[in-house]
């Protein structure tokens, strides 16, 4: 179809706006190949992003209460760290030439308590302006995260940092007060991305009130990145070309036009009119991707697990009194065909939750033997309901020895249609198995009343992460309770210092192995137990173009970028 074409397709579906951004060139310029003489086409491809960014540095835009779908992605094909997030959930050295371990002596922990980590930069790292990357730029970023006064860059984390310092202009070494697990990240898209001391230092100290207002942070960003940042058109379009000095190699691409299109139907006009060859960040559904999917023969579907969707037990004030039995819940996984789920509601894309740990961890494998695992089996869940001393009543729901009814108040919140669907699902299936449902989605209004949303009878079904980071969710000291005015993320009360005292260790273990081995012995515990109910991994989908090459779906805390440099075009 022809550009001119595609645009009047889209100004009739209402988004002229998508047509807005410069003709594509990649038919008219050209670039030297090497000969003498002798050209190629420019390798362009055009991608979009379901929001509107303000800014370039991920964590100035996830600082508010919005952060625009896809900035995490902006950030990487400008900027890159120390190491970053690859496909399968592990860091890869970018800038450093290795990742600090206890095994390479650049991670070292002290008897006092007190730990230290060092990275040696790779040579011949330069800034987008050309100036040398150097160990003073990162002595410069910890400086700037710590500070106070520019709140947006803070970390808890760097709370820990006792000093850094560059003993050279291609060595750091920062000593932390107490150990700190993630420490090998700090100079990651995750935590405290690289920043230019040569061209933020000044103004730093000169005028903090105004840092974060500079136009350093839009037009005149300068990163480390494999593109760099060519011209930016507020609420239309950004283009970055190719950075010849990239750390890894100059990019495949040439240049990269990413548009900003924050309606779903309209994202989805532009990929099947080929105006747009593939969207980065979250944003569409799985429901709508896969119909696009099956009716367009010009790309692909990728995806990747995401995080997913759990059932959090009551485990301080249940109604019945059964729900703090791990028996119970064992067999009300029994009673849930979650295979099933996956089929309706992710269109068989991805798998069961049989565990907290999603299987794109690095971990996974190793541990994945301790995870308990629990299979649909109708006779098995009735077996062992009747084994807690319930009898089947006339109607087929279990009674207790009073002749009460075994029946379950699971909510859900207003607001988020696959839970709502969610909920009706299980409503309707545990019937089948002797345990009543009663559903109870829960108006976004009552959700800020904390005693109510904490005093959930049975079950609450939620989607929350399950990133080892986040395991600190699971600990007492997180429990909803009364006297903490019923605050924190534990929202299932569930404490128990022995479990609490396995999180504690895996926060403080530095050696990879031994952490690892504590991680196995929580997610046991946990499935053995079943403090949470896993039903299945959610998926973030991505469309691609099948003229794009190596674009892939991403990892949980990665982002779409990760690989930019290997993008290419057939």
């Amino acid at each position: 179809m022809r550009r001119f074409d595609v645009c009047l397709a889209i100004v009739a579906l209402g988004v002229l706006s998508a047509c807005a951004s410069p003709k594509s060139e990649s038919g008219s310029q050209a670039r030297t190949t090497g000969e003498v003489g002798s050209v190629a086409p420019v390798k362009r491809v055009v991608a979009a992003v379901q929001g509107d960014p303000f800014t370039l540095n991920y964590q100035m835009s996830s600082a508010g209460s919005y952060t625009p779908p896809g900035s995490e992605a902006l950030e990487e094909l400008v900027n890159t760290g120390l190491a970053t997030l690859d496909v399968s959930g592990g860091f890869a050295p970018r800038l450093a030439e290795e990742l600090p371990t206890t095994q390479n002596g650049l991670w070292k922990t002290f008897p006092d308590g007190r730990m230290e980590t060092t990275w040696r930069l790779k040579s011949n790292v330069a800034w987008h302006d050309g100036v040398p990357f150097t160990a003073d730029d990162l002595v410069f970023t910890v400086d700037v995260v710590r500070d106070e006064e520019i709140g947006v860059f803070r970390d808890r984390a760097w709370d820990n940092i006792e000093s850094a310092a560059a003993p050279d202009a291609r060595t750091i070494t920062v000593r932390w007060k107490q150990p700190y697990i993630y420490a090998d990240s700090m100079f990651t898209p995750q935590f405290a991305i690289p920043l230019p001391k040569h061209l933020l230092e000044q103004p730093f100290h000169e005028n903090k009130a105004g840092f974060v207002d500079l136009p350093y942070w839009t037009d005149d960003f300068v990163g480390l990145g494999p593109f760099r940042l060519q011209s930016w058109e507020r609420g239309a379009y950004l283009t970055v070309t190719a950075n010849n000095g990239y750390v890894l190699g100059r990019p495949k691409l040439d240049e990269i036009e990413v548009r900003f299109i924050t309606d779903p139907a309209t994202m989805i006009a532009n990929i099947l009119s080929g105006a747009v060859d593939f969207n980065m960040g979250r944003g569409l559904n799985l429901e709508e991707a896969d119909d696009v999917r099956g009716r367009w023969s010009d790309g692909r579907l990728e995806t990747a697990p995401y995080t997913w969707i759990q059932m959090w037990p009551q485990f301080l004030t249940p109604d019945p009194p059964v729900v703090t039995d791990a028996t119970f819940r064992r067999a009300v996984l029994y009673g849930l065909d979650r295979q099933q789920m996956v089929e309706t509601f992710m269109r068989g894309l991805t798998t069961v939750a049989h565990s907290y740990l999603n299987p794109a961890e690095a971990e996974y494998r190793e541990i994945e033997p301790q995870i308990v695992k629990y299979d649909f089996d109708p006779a098995k869940a009735i077996a062992t309901v009747e084994s807690l001393g319930y009898r089947r009543g006339p109607d087929g729901i279990f009674v207790d020895a009073a002749n009460k009814k075994l029946s379950l108040e699971i909510r859900a919140n207003a607001g988020d249609e696959l839970r709502r669907k969610l909920l009706l699902d299980i409503a309707d299936e545990l019937p089948k198995v002797g345990i009543a449902v009663d559903p109870v989605i829960v108006p976004i209004q009552r959700t800020r009343d904390l005693e109510y949303y904490t005093n959930y009878p049975t079950f609450q079904i939620t989607q929350r992460p399950n990133q080892l980071r986040a395991l600190n969710n699971m600990h007492s000291s997180q429990a909803t309770t009364k006297e903490n005015n019923y605050t924190g993320a534990n929202i299932s009360r569930y404490m128990n210092p022995e479990f609490d005292a396995l999180i504690d260790r895996y926060y403080v273990t530095i050696p990879k192995q031994e952490r690892t081995e504590i991680v196995g012995q929580i997610m046991h515990k946990m499935t053995d137990e079943v403090l949470l109910l896993g039903l299945f991994y959610t998926i973030e989908p991505i469309l691609v173009s099948n003229r794009v090459q190596n674009v892939r779906g991403r990892y949980p805390r990665s982002s779409h970028a990760w690989n930019a440099n290997e993008w290419d075009v057939r």
